[in-house]
Formats: C-alpha cells, sequence, structure tokens
C-alpha cells in the first residue's frame, strides 16, 4: 500500500534550479585604489592639455561678470578634450588613458560593451555638466565618489549609466581589438 502523505496536492510548486550565472558574474571588479589612480592619471592629462588650450585661447583672463561665459567655455573645452584624448580608446575598448595604464575597463553591468554615447553623455558629460553648478555641484561632485564605499563599489555616475569598472583581463572581449 502506498503511502498517502507522500504526495501532498497541496503543497506549493517546487523547481530545481541549476547553477545559473548572472551575467557578468566572472567579471572581476576594479579595486579603489586603481580607480583612484586612473582617475588622478586622466586629470593631470586632461589638466595639462586644457591649461596648454587656454593660454593661446585667451580663457585665463577671466572677470567678474563674464565667469559664467569662463565657466561654460572651460566645460566644454574641457568635454571636448576629454573626449578627444579618450574618444577612440572608450569607443573600442572601454578605456581612458588612465584605465588603460592600470588595466581597468568600463563595461555594462552584464559585462556587455558600454556605448560611446553612454559613457561619454551619461557617465562622464551629465556628472561633469552637474559638478559645474556652483555650490550644489560640488556637493553633487563628493557625493558622487562617496558612492564608491557603497557595497558595490560603483559611483554614482556608475549608476546613472548602468556600468562598472571591472579588470580588463577578466572582460570578456567584446570590444574591438588593435
Amino acid at each position: 500500500m502506498s503511502d498517502p502523505y507522500a504526495v501532498n496536492p497541496f503543497a506549493p510548486p517546487e523547481a530545481v534550479v541549476a547553477d545559473v550565472q548572472e551575467p557578468g558574474a566572472g567579471l572581476q571588479q576594479a579595486t579603489r585604489s586603481n580607480r583612484l589612480t586612473a582617475g588622478i592619471v586622466d586629470g593631470l592629462i586632461n589638466g595639462a592639455l586644457l591649461w596648454a588650450l587656454w593660454i593661446p585661447l585667451g580663457l585665463l583672463d577671466r572677470g567678474g561678470p563674464a565667469l559664467s561665459m569662463f565657466m561654460i567655455k572651460a566645460l566644454l573645452l574641457g568635454w571636448a578634450s576629454y573626449a578627444l584624448v579618450n574618444g577612440w580608446w572608450l569607443h573600442t575598448r572601454g578605456q581612458t588613458v588612465g584605465k588603460r595604464l592600470l588595466g581597468l575597463r568600463v563595461v555594462r553591468l552584464d559585462g556587455s560593451a558600454a556605448s560611446l554615447v553612454r559613457l561619454l553623455g551619461l557617465r562622464y558629460g551629465l556628472t561633469v555638466s552637474l559638478s559645474a553648478v556652483p555650490a550644489v555641484g560640488q556637493l553633487l561632485a563628493i557625493v558622487d565618489a562617496l558612492f564608491i564605499f557603497g557595497g558595490s563599489q560603483r559611483c554614482l555616475h556608475d549608476l546613472v549609466a548602468d556600468t562598472r569598472v571591472v579588470t580588463a583581463a577578466s572582460s570578456t572581449g567584446v570590444y574591438l581589438q588593435d
């Protein structure tokens, strides 16, 4: 005689889930110190280029009422020089000069390549533009950087652009090759 309690028709359904790997789970997250170092390298390169451009363009001669126009020119010139220096590597590899030197790469959360529009527009352009707003912008820049101490180790600009920074060796090679 069979056991009447062996099968319970009122029990919730059960399913065995095989080891399903999340997209991008095999990627190694970049360390905070490597991200900081890459950011410093990028800042030094872009800063040197901006100074070299500001002098001949006369942008260093700023005064009272022209300060807001100076900020707009500086922001546009800064973004353009950043795109000029890093645009190709961002498009083909998801790397800036600093990230390339440190073996880092920016990818989407699932490990796929992030588009150039996403990188230059959302990740860099939007946050830099908002940080130019007096008082509030500086606070936003600090909050953006402090987000890296959260559990996901992603800055605010990473969350906005749906990206993360990983080691280049762990990425899936979805970018164009040299």
